[in-house]
């Protein structure tokens, strides 16, 4: 099968691009948050093998003003032996990562509900202090504790035995350790990170660096508006404002200082492109970050599956929506993506049930790969139409040039389709066609250039494909599809998913 790459822009006349492929990145990721808190499971850990995350952040953990380090309820912190019961967060952990050493695990530092922390990096001598216990805390062996093991097991002595001498192996007994793979810096606050804060930071994380090297990971995680142009918080400012509500964040861009200058220090960056409302223009803030950053595939996109908060009331997001986001940032050739979380839900979802959310969310990620460059061609969106410019060879008569825009609830519309080299657009209203106008075409250097007039909105989501005239749904190749942002409509060049 032929596969085309597209190459997409924006103007109100046709725009010449080179043949470029829209790049997956080679670091997909699957992060999923650990809350301490939540788990019903005796021992989650089967549970959570069964999901297709890659790395787990446990939440949360602090420093005080001296350095030392607790977790909430002790999820991060070695955990004592006891033959009778370990909390299932604990447990769930260290059964996981001990099972499956592949598997990364974090230690996720903040949140708001540790804000305060923030304030004891202010020194070089706190920040010593503090940088040198997480470098102690990624050395610290976690015990790992099993029932059922068999006395050949057992890591080191029995510690508990029956009341005739042998081993009790029905209680839990040390099957080995695990160690944590990294540090996540949860860097949020209710009010606005100070540029010191920032500095504080960056000298706190490079510090780290230095003690652990690259052999252990550093991620940092901000707030959704944190790469936001400043101007934002002016209501009359839109232009890469990802949050444009009346009344907009105190936060906007207040993490650029710092994520221009920690470019190569952490591994990636997580983006809680939520709790900011159904109207949030989460693709602005993954391109602000990008831009920030310099790297999009560093970049990890935030979804919760929780209730979050949003300007009017809370709300819940659609799956179809954490679906489609999903699979965006795969295709856009960012880092993957994150979720809120596993563990506390405020819907009661079973932890199963969570874990086979997510997994679909992996799924649709994993299906966004893109294919291979091939012949030059085009595609321009303005808010009037759709143009499209393909090798003239595609019409000749032996297949058909498909659009059709994902309306959500009110169905799929097809935008229009060519046959021959002629170019015909219709709008659908239900199951009735109505001709809204014939296309335009021409072909100038083995190119044909044919328009669809349609209205074109934020959200949208269009899909090209080829289909054999002749036979009902043969898909002769999956051109590829995009969600149309504003900044698309707006700033100029963008490409689209292609399989």
């Amino acid at each position: 099968m032929r596969k085309l790459a597209l190459a997409m822009g924006i103007s109100a006349a046709f725009l010449a691009f080179p043949a470029v492929a829209s790049t997956a990145s080679d670091e997909n990721r699957t992060i999923a948050y650990v809350t301490s808190w939540g788990f019903t499971d005796a021992d989650p850990a089967p549970i959570l093998a069964e999901s297709k995350v890659d790395t787990y952040l446990l939440s949360f953990a602090r420093w005080d003003a001296q350095g030392n380090i607790t977790s909430s309820d002790d999820i991060a912190t070695p955990m004592p032996y006891d033959p009778w019961w370990i909390a299932g967060g604990y447990l769930g952990w260290t059964h996981m990562k001990y099972d499956h050493p592949e598997r990364k695990i974090l230690a996720a530092f903040g949140g708001q509900t540790y804000e305060d922390m923030w304030s004891y990096m202010d020194t070089p001598e706190r920040r010593e202090a503090i940088a040198q216990s997480l470098a102690e805390l990624l050395k610290t062996p976690y015990p790992v504790y099993k029932r059922g093991l068999k006395e050949s097991e057992i890591d080191g002595d029995c510690q508990f035995w029956n009341w005739n001498g042998s081993c009790n192996t029905d209680v839990y007994q040390k099957a080995g350790s695990v160690y944590l793979d990294g540090i996540d810096f949860d860097f949020e606050k209710v009010a606005r990170l100070t540029e010191k804060e920032n500095e504080n930071l960056l000298l706190l994380a490079q510090r780290l660096r230095e003690l652990i090297g690259k052999d252990k990971v550093i991620s940092l995680t901000t707030y959704h508006v944190g790469a936001d142009p400043v101007e934002c918080a002016n209501n009359t400012v839109v232009d890469n404002c990802s949050y444009i509500e009346d009344k907009r964040s105190d936060h906007h861009g207040e993490v650029l200082p710092l994520l221009e200058k920690s470019k190569d220090l952490f591994d990636f960056f997580n983006v809680m492109a939520y709790d900011a409302g159904p109207n949030f223009r989460w693709q602005v803030a993954m391109e602000n970050y990008a831009r920030a950053i310099g790297d999009k595939s560093k970049v990890v996109l935030g979804a919760t599956i929780n209730s979050q908060w949003g300007p009017v009331s809370n709300f819940i997001e659609s799956k179809e929506n954490n679906l489609a986001r999903a699979e965006w940032q795969a295709a856009n050739g960012y880092g993957g993506f994150f979720v809120w979380t596993f563990g506390a839900n405020t819907q009661n979802m079973p932890l199963s049930e969570q874990v086979a959310y997510v997994n679909d969310m992996r799924e649709a990620a994993d299906n966004a790969a893109p294919s291979v460059e091939l012949p030059p061609s085009g595609i321009v969106v303005s808010p009037q139409a759709v143009t499209l410019t393909l090798p003239t060879e595609y019409f000749n008569g032996n297949n058909r040039v498909v659009i059709d825009r994902q309306k959500g609830l009110l169905g799929n519309e097809n935008l229009g389709y060519t046959q021959s080299g002629k170019a015909w657009g219709y709008r659908y209203s239900g199951a009735l066609p109505s001709v809204l106008t014939s296309g335009i075409t021409h072909t100038a250097e083995g190119m044909t250039e044919i328009a669809f007039p349609a209205f074109i909105s934020v959200g949208d989501k269009l899909f090209f494909r080829s289909v054999d005239p002749n036979l009902t749904n043969s898909v002769l190749a999956d051109f590829g599809s995009v969600t149309v942002t504003q900044s698309m409509l707006d700033n100029g060049t963008f490409l689209p998913r292609e399989k």
